[in-house]
């Protein structure tokens, strides 16, 4: 099973961020996402929600990006970190793909 890592750093593509998970799952990948910076905020988008979980994606979102740009409370059922999350995702992964 390939081993995908998402690092979303944009806001600009949430359709892609769902996509990119949704593909992922339907060939059979094991997938994990970073957000961080803007990217972030595409967890606020219900699609991207819904197709973190249809993928099986664990949704790792930058604790420090998350309160910059004042989204609130944590949402439930992700995890908030640091970079240092990322960098595990991206020694992991075994291609990553960036957005």
């Amino acid at each position: 099973m390939s081993k995908i890592g998402v690092l979303v750093a944009t806001d600009e593509f949430p359709d892609c961020a769902s996509g990119l998970l949704r593909q992922a799952a339907a060939h059979g990948a094991e997938a994990a996402c970073f957000l961080t910076d803007a990217g972030v905020k595409v967890l606020q988008d219900p699609d991207f929600r819904a197709a973190a979980e249809e993928a099986g994606a664990g949704v790792t979102v930058c604790e420090h990006s998350w309160e910059r740009f004042g989204l609130g409370e944590p949402l439930p059922g992700y995890q908030y970190a640091s970079q240092y999350q990322n960098a595990l995702m991206m020694g992991w992964a075994e291609k990553v793909l960036v957005l």
